[in-house]
Formats: C-alpha cells, structure tokens, sequence
C-alpha cells in the first residue's frame, strides 16, 4: 500500500497482510470498497454523504474520526475511538501478537526516535513476563 506524506513525513510504500478472519480482514475490506465505490485511482477513502453519495476529495481528520466513531457504534462497541486509534492498535495489538517493534514503527510511520510509539510498545507488552509472574506458588 502506498502512503503518501502525511504531516511532513516521507511517503513510504508499506505491506499490509490478508487478515485471518474474513470477516475483518483490511485486504478483503479494502478490496470490496474499491470495487463497491468504483475507484481506480486516487485517495483510497471518500467521503459519503447522508444521501450515500460518494465525495471526490479525501477526507480530513475530523471526517476519519467521524468514520471510525461510526462504525464502532454499527458494531456495538462501547469504546471511544479517535482517527488515531488504528494506529496505537497497530502497535499495542502487534506487540501482544510477538510483532517487533521496529516492523510496527515503520508500518505506522512512526520516526526512529518517538517517544510515543514505545508507549504503545509498552502497552502492549504489559502482560509479558510481568513481574509478579510465578510468584506466591
């Protein structure tokens, strides 16, 4: 997938994996809205409006934030999700996975030395050979 630059980030070319289940899957998702809304080029999310007609230019981050809101409410979910959301869990889901850290950092886009992406390293390993493991038997 190519993303292009974001907020004075290089553009970078990045590989996204077909997902276990179907169901969630980013390919099979992607691969159906692409077909669904006819793109052939261009931003890969537009905008639909309340009439369901589809927007020519990418949306901004409030139009993101608003997207993701809506779908975990579709889905039930009782969580408050923000346009970065996908980003964190990329990371903090990853590192639960045994992804490294050094894969997810470049998958997100995350500079070499961000302080914010070892927090979600963190995160993610907060079940991990902890320290009171194994103790008290």
């Amino acid at each position: 997938m190519h993303v292009p630059s974001v907020k004075g980030r290089p553009p970078r070319d990045v590989a996204v994996a077909y997902g276990e289940n179907p169901d969630t899957c980013p390919v099979r998702c992607w691969l159906a809205w692409k077909e669904a809304a006819g793109l052939t080029a261009g931003p890969a999310f537009l905008p639909v409006d309340q009439k369901g007609r589809l927007g020519t230019q990418r949306p901004g981050p409030d139009g993101c934030r608003l997207a993701i809101t809506r779908a975990a409410e579709r889905a039930g979910l009782d969580v408050k999700l923000t346009g970065h959301s996908a980003r964190r869990g990329l990371v903090s889901t990853g590192r639960k996975r045994g992804k490294r850290a050094e894969k997810l950092r470049k998958q997100g886009g995350w500079a070499a030395n961000s302080p914010v992406i070892w927090e979600y390293v963190d995160e993610g390993e907060r079940w991990e050979d902890t320290a009171t493991e194994g103790i008290g038997r």
